[in-house]
């Protein structure tokens, strides 16, 4: 059977099952896959194997240490990129940087636990080909729209499914491609601008150079927990660590800090750091209180640029600088209300001072809360 053929005999789900069919036989986690669906990963191997630029999207889901490991692994043997697609921002997620562009050249795209909805463009040109095409590896059915790209559905289990992709892959050769490299280049490419910014002792501080006097303290194990908004797409864009966790693609904000006392309770040998903006770091300030009262120190960083940033970014762009509304906030003293609470706090006005307030928040042994007095710069943009 040829791809072209499942496309004719069903469009938007495999074979010809109906969607409560698939529904109903779908395998569930661990259970070995129906032999149906065995043939159609081995044709999808087939498929993998003729393109010339394949490329894995995952959904969040698949960033989970132990799954992330097999898309890797299967990644590696076939010779194809991967991207975790975890932004509510889709493809101006930050931390893809370039790599998006590369996606206009892909032939052939494997979702993987991934819609091919709005934060993909609907998979609609000019950001992906014309030619491309997608199948997707997914438990669940999704409504199908008028006007939707055709997307080949494999419902199955994505874990059981890429775990048995690999099996079948080492029976077969791949071709080495440059591709791979192209895109992990692009992925993590700096903007030369970034150069020109880290150099600079200017007041506000820019959101870079605090990412820069972090990412030390990442580097010697610290997990990261990054809240949205504009100060969290620098954070998320500029900071590197095996271990962090953003606020996911519904793209609510204020969940940091209660999500970093989780993490510093699975990970207690581990410094966690959160970074949130003044508007983000108000939904739950009181659970500073939690942190001091249950002995948990977790660093908050607070990038206070005394606005609610995204909105004031989107009304000038919308509107105008002369109808920006309700976006302003007052520039309080966050580091004072933690510190009133029992915790430590401390306020950072010039880049000299963040490294040391970092380390003196680090060997205080409490919850902490740096409030840095940064630019209201916005996200940044890599297209």
């Amino acid at each position: 059977m040829t791809l072209q053929m499942l496309r004719m005999r069903a469009p938007c789900a495999l074979a010809s099952l109906s969607a409560a069919a698939a529904r109903r036989d779908s395998p569930r986690v661990g259970l070995p896959l129906p032999p149906s669906l065995l043939q159609l990963l081995l044709l999808l191997l087939g498929h993998l194997q003729e393109a010339k630029r394949p490329i894995i999207l995952a959904g969040p889901a698949m960033s989970h240490p132990t799954r992330f490991q097999a898309l890797t692994e299967l990644a590696g043997q076939i010779h194809m990129p991967v991207l975790i697609m975890e932004s509510p921002r889709g493809l101006n997620d930050p931390f893809l940087r370039y790599a998006p562009a590369c996606l206009a050249e892909a032939d052939l795209v494997l979702l993987v636990g991934k819609k091919l909805d709005f934060s993909l463009k609907f998979g609609q040109p000019p950001f992906f080909n014309v030619s491309c095409d997608f199948i997707k590896i997914d438990a669940e059915p999704e409504t199908v729209y008028e006007g939707q790209r055709a997307v080949i559905h494999i419902y199955a289990d994505p874990v059981t499914s890429i775990q048995r992709l690999i099996k079948a892959t080492r029976s077969r050769s791949w071709p080495m491609s440059t591709w791979p490299d192209e895109v992990t280049t692009a992925c993590r490419k700096s903007p030369e601008s970034w150069v020109k910014i880290r150099h600079a002792s200017r007041r506000p501080i820019h959101p870079l150079i605090v990412c820069d006097a972090l990412q030390p303290y990442l580097n010697a194990g610290g997990i990261l927990i990054s809240d949205g908004g504009e100060f969290g797409q620098w954070a998320q864009a500029a900071l590197e660590t095996p271990i962090r966790l953003i606020n996911g693609p519904a793209g609510a904000i204020g969940g940091a800090i209660p999500a970093a006392l989780s993490a510093k309770l699975v990970h207690p040998d581990h410094p966690v750091f959160v970074t949130t903006g003044d508007g983000a770091f108000g939904y739950h300030t009181m659970e500073m209180d939690t942190a001091i009262r249950y002995d948990i120190p977790i660093i908050v960083i607070v990038g206070n640029d005394a606005r609610w940033n995204a909105e004031y970014q989107l009304q000038r762009a919308l509107y105008g600088a002369d109808r920006i509304y309700e976006s302003e906030l007052r520039p309080i003293r966050y580091d004072h209300v933690v510190a009133a609470l029992g915790g430590y706090g401390e306020c950072v006005e010039h880049p000299k001072d963040l490294s040391p307030a970092l380390q003196r928040a680090v060997e205080s042994g409490r919850p902490a809360c740096i409030n840095v007095s940064i630019e209201g710069a916005a996200a940044p943009v890599f297209n």
